[in-house]
């Protein structure tokens, strides 16, 4: 298992998206925009 650690000022939209917050609900639909 790879773990990333960053900094305390971190934009959560860098991590997740939020334009799929409504549309991605399960692990498998989340995992592929994960970092993008």
């Amino acid at each position: 298992m790879k773990v990333w650690k960053y900094g305390d000022s971190v934009n959560t939209d860098m991590l997740f998206p939020g334009k799929y917050t409504y549309t991605c609900s399960t692990p498998d639909e989340i995992r592929p925009h994960l970092l993008e």
